[in-house]
């Protein structure tokens, strides 16, 4: 049984929020979280820390002199997740509590009787909170220091806690969080690990802190914390920037700008990614794209503006692609000479355990049903041909670790489209199992190699112009 049971709904997440002052994108703002790793906002680490302190604290023997604490975040929590804590107490005497959200492990917390002090780093004044978090380049995060203020809310946020370790301590817990997500690395970190223990004799107005070490290798960062009672060792990654894809005038350079002259397209998932270079070298060589987007509107709207500011030409929609197609479609002109489908949604998520049922439906809805429908839907509404892009992966022969359920959904869309075209007259499916590419989805903490974007899609828009053609 868990020792408590916590919703992170939005209220208190935002409520943290306002506390902290810790206000990166990644907790606030669906449209750039989904541009990561995570897709979706997610918790602070120190949100879940102080509460699961917050919960175990009565039934914790009261810290000393040589208490250590210890959290490692293993996977995200996403806003609305609920979450259970479960606590054991070792033969050795340390305390360990484990985070679970659906079952799985998401944060580890040990609390060591005895255990070595981290280093001070060395005190500094106080800098004024930031209202948007810095952007740092990995190159500009070596020997960086400095100290943020501390906020004076820790007894009404998590009151057991402050009892147990001290209001500053808590205080200086929570500010760990702004220094991660504002400070540094700032707007591209993710929160990894942190190790503190209780210092009376530090400075309680701020938190300085100072980094230790840098490892590009692995993006990672640590540093030294100390202020508000404790004195602590932090490490967090800084991940690389989301994917910026080449403008509609760079893509410009690599078409002749009558060569898709006459092509009505369908973009569906157009407004990032392998979507959004589609459109754009469609627009770049004279065609019409018509571009979806499930979210981010402003993202479409951005990729519509830069097609135009090239002197393109270009539509948006809204697109769901696990809802009905045929009313979605209504009052958008036509016929369309071809539809690319990128409908997807998030690749990497939380795993349940080995195999997960629901997560397989979910991409079975968004790449098999979805793109059966919309084949459907299309043809029915135009007495022409169409030629369709479905792009596979690489995943279904190579299943990279934790892709299970989307290799099974791609293989069924193989299946699908290699029987499709002779089920319903007028279709030509151009089918692709597309190798790394650099995109939002792709991108990782480490480089690994991927191809861009226009390389890989520019000769598959060619093989499309070379379908459209009329069979002998």
């Amino acid at each position: 049984m868990p020792h408590a049971t916590r919703i992170f709904d939005s209220a208190c997440h935002q409520t943290f929020i306002e506390w902290t002052k810790d206000c990166n994108p990644i907790h606030t703002d669906a449209v750039a979280a989904r541009r990561t790793a995570a897709g979706a906002p997610v918790v602070h680490g120190m949100h879940s820390l102080l509460w699961a302190l917050d919960c175990a604290a009565p039934d914790l023997s009261a810290p000393t002199a040589t208490t250590i604490i210890q959290a490692q975040f293993l996977k995200p929590i996403y806003v609305g997740d609920s979450v259970e804590l479960h606590m054991r107490t070792a033969a050795s005497g340390a305390v360990d509590l484990e985070l679970r959200a659906d079952s799985v492990p998401v944060s580890l917390i040990r609390i060591l009787p005895r255990g070595r002090m981290p280093d001070a780093a060395p005190a500094q004044p106080p800098e004024a909170w930031l209202a948007t978090p810095r952007e740092r380049a990995m190159d500009t995060l070596a020997e960086l220091s400095g100290a943020i203020p501390l906020g004076e809310w820790a007894a009404v946020g998590f009151p057991q806690a402050a009892i147990w370790l001290g209001t500053n301590a808590v205080n200086a817990i929570a500010a760990t969080s702004y220094l991660v997500g504002m400070e540094c690395p700032g707007l591209h970190s993710i929160y990894s690990k942190l190790t503190f223990g209780l210092d009376a004799d530090v400075p309680t107005n701020a938190l300085s802190y100072s980094v230790s070490l840098v490892d590009p290798r692995f993006r990672l960062v640590r540093m030294l914390a100390t202020g508000g009672g404790i004195r602590a060792t932090i490490e967090a990654f800084s991940r690389p920037p989301p994917t910026m894809q080449p403008k509609t005038a760079d893509l410009g350079q690599r078409v002749p700008s009558d060569a898709f002259v006459g092509q009505r397209v369908l973009v569906i998932g157009g407004s990032r990614g392998l979507g959004e270079v589609t459109a754009k070298l469609i627009a770049a060589g004279g065609g019409y794209p018509v571009i979806t987007y499930a979210s981010g509107a402003e993202d479409a709207a951005a990729v519509a503006a830069d097609i135009s500011a090239f002197g393109g030409t270009c539509e948006v929609r809204h697109y769901d692609a696990t809802a009905p197609a045929a009313a979605q479609l209504q009052g958008l002109g036509g016929p369309f000479t071809s539809m690319y489908y990128f409908a997807t949604g998030r690749i990497w998520r939380r795993r349940r355990s080995g195999f997960d049922a629901d997560m397989l439906r979910g991409f079975l809805a968004c790449y098999v049903e979805g793109f059966h429908d919309l084949c459907v839907a299309l043809l029915a509404r135009q007495d022409t041909g169409l030629a369709a892009f479905y792009p596979s992966s690489t995943a279904v022969a190579e299943r990279p670790r934790d892709t299970t359920e989307y290799a099974m959904a791609k293989a069924a869309g193989e299946i699908l489209c290699a029987d499709l075209a002779g089920q319903i007259s007028g279709l030509r499916i151009h089918l692709v199992r597309l190798p790394r590419v650099a995109t939002d989805q792709t991108s990782g903490m480490t480089d690994v190699p991927a191809e861009t974007a226009h390389a890989v899609m520019l000769p598959i828009i060619r093989d499309m112009q070379r379908a459209l053609a009329p069979r002998a």
